[in-house]
C-alpha cells in the first residue's frame, strides 16, 4: 500500500491463491508421508548420508581406485564410515524391533546396532555409493540396544532429488530372525537325515521321473555300480527283465497315488552279471 503526495492510496494486490493451494498441498503429503512412516509394520528409517558421500570422495581424489579393496584391507575405515552416517528419524516399529524406549537413543548412529558382522554388509552400501547406485538390498547381522543377535533384511534406497549429496537416504528394515533360525534348523535335520540315509544298512536311492538322482552306499555295493554310473540312469535298467513290467505298473500306480502295499520284491542285475 503506498500514499502518493497528492493524498491518493494506491494498493497493489498479489494473488496468492495457487501457491497456498500448492503449499497445502506439500502439507497434504507430508501428513500422509508422516502416517505411513509412523504407522508401517516395517521398521523404516530416514538417514543423512552426505558425511559418508564425502568421505568417500576423499578417498578417489586422494587416488584410490578400488574402493572395495581399500575397505576389505581396511576394516577401521568401514567402522569409520558408519560412524558418519547421521540418523534422522525412525518410526515405532523401529523402536520395538531395538528395543529402544526412546528416539533420542538412536542420535548417536548405526554403531549401537552394528557389530564386526555387520560392517561386512553395511561395506557393500559403501561400494554402491561409490558405484553411484541408488538403492542396495542385502541381510545382515545386527543387535537390539539390550544386546541381543538378529538378522534383517535390508533395502538402502536414495530419496528422489538426493541422488547428488545422499542427504536424504530411506531404509527399510525386516526382521527376518525367525526365518533365519527356521532355515538353520531345516539344514541340521537335511544334514542328519543325509548322514543317516548315506551310513544305512539297507540300500536307499532315489529315483524322479524314472531316473536315480540319489543313491547311498549300501545301493553300489548291492549293485556294483558306482555312484557315477547310477545317476541319471534309469532304475529300471537294474531290475530283471522278467519283473520289469510289474515294477514298472507298480511305480505308475504309485504316481496316480494308488494305496499299494509299501514293500516288494524284485530282482536286480549287478553289474557283474549276477
Amino acid at each position: 500500500v503506498y500514499k502518493l503526495p497528492s493524498g491518493e492510496v494506491v494498493a497493489i494486490y498479489d494473488d496468492v491463491t495457487e501457491r497456498r493451494q500448492a503449499e497445502e498441498r506439500v502439507e497434504e503429503s507430508e501428513k500422509r508421508y508422516r502416517t505411513l512412516f509412523d504407522c508401517s509394520p516395517i521398521s523404516l528409517w530416514e538417514e543423512d548420508f552426505s558425511a559418508v558421500k564425502a568421505y568417500i570422495d576423499r578417498l578417489r581424489q586422494s587416488g584410490i581406485k578400488d574402493v572395495r579393496a581399500y575397505f576389505d584391507d581396511h576394516p577401521e575405515a568401514v567402522a569409520l564410515a558408519a560412524g558418519l552416517v547421521k540418523i534422522v528419524e525412525v518410526n515405532e516399529t523401529t523402536l520395538k524391533l531395538y528395543k529402544a524406549e526412546s528416539k533420542e537413543e538412536f542420535q548417536g548412529g548405526v554403531g549401537r546396532i552394528f557389530g564386526e558382522e555387520s560392517y561386512v554388509a553395511f561395506k557393500e552400501e559403501l561400494v554402491a555409493i561409490s558405484d553411484g547406485k541408488i538403492r542396495v538390498d542385502f541381510d545382515a547381522p545386527t543387535q537390539t540396544l539390550t544386546g541381543e543377535k538378529n538378522q534383517i533384511s535390508l533395502t538402502w534406497l536414495v530419496a528422489p532429488g538426493h541422488e547428488e549429496t545422499l542427504s536424504k537416504v530411506l531404509v527399510a528394515i525386516v526382521d527376518i530372525t525367525g526365518r533365519k533360525r527356521a532355515e538353520e534348523a531345516l539344514r541340521e535335520s537335511e544334514l542328519k537325515y543325509r548322514q543317516v540315509v548315506e551310513n544305512a544298512t539297507e540300500a536307499i536311492f532315489v529315483a524322479q521321473g524314472g531316473a536315480i538322482v540319489f543313491a547311498n552306499a549300501m545301493t553300489t555295493a548291492v549293485i556294483g555300480y558306482s555312484n557315477e554310473e547310477l545317476i541319471v540312469r534309469s532304475f529300471t535298467e537294474f531290475v530283471h527283465p522278467d519283473d520289469r513290467r510289474m515294477v514298472l505298473e507298480r511305480y505308475r500306480a504309485r504316481m496316480k497315488g494308488e494305496e499299494l502295499p509299501v514293500a516288494y520284491e524284485f530282482r536286480v542285475i549287478q553289474k557283474d552279471g549276477a
